[in-house]
């Protein structure tokens, strides 16, 4: 799959990547899927988790791996 140059959020294979956790977003959304298919994109920002509780606890490991 060809990425537009800048793309940051798309991992090798083609799915979106959280704006908020940095890991792949649940449920896992293609970068070619269009915007208003998704569900938990956020115009302006870009894909997020549908589910919060696991994005947040993403974002805590991150953060505790990262000290």
């Amino acid at each position: 799959m060809l990425l537009p140059e800048g793309t940051k959020f798309v991992d090798s294979d083609g799915f979106e990547i959280c704006v908020s956790c940095h890991e792949k977003a649940e449920p896992p959304v293609l970068f070619s899927t269009h915007v208003d298919q998704r569900i938990g994109y956020i115009e302006g920002c870009g894909q997020t988790c549908v589910n919060t509780k696991l994005c947040q606890e993403r974002r805590e490991k991150r953060q505790k791996f990262n000290k």
